[in-house]
């Protein structure tokens, strides 16, 4: 899942959410969530979700010295056939 932003000055800071639905027969487990730069904090509201229960993943970017183009990826683990997803977000900092 790839969110794109308009750009943004330097030192802002931005947020992006995404909405996790378990479509499974199972209970889906979030084992982690991993950005792969420091420039990216999260959260997490559920990490254990029942059969149809949604959650919200919120990846917050602060672009303090990240000028330029930046593609931000963050690796989810979970108890899912594909053990690991991935969400991105991209944004231009001017």
């Amino acid at each position: 899942m790839a969110v794109k932003f308009k750009d943004i000055s330097e030192g802002d800071t931005i947020s992006a959410k995404y909405i996790i639905r378990n479509t499974g027969e199972y209970p889906l487990y979030l084992l982690s969530v991993i950005p792969e730069c420091s420039c990216t904090s999260h959260s997490v509201e559920k990490k254990l979700l029942s059969k149809g229960d949604t959650t919200a993943i919120i990846l917050n970017f602060d672009s303090k010295n990240k000028g330029g183009f930046n593609n931000i990826r963050t690796i989810i683990r979970a108890n899912t056939k594909e053990q690991m997803h991935k969400l991105q977000f991209i944004v231009s900092v001017k």
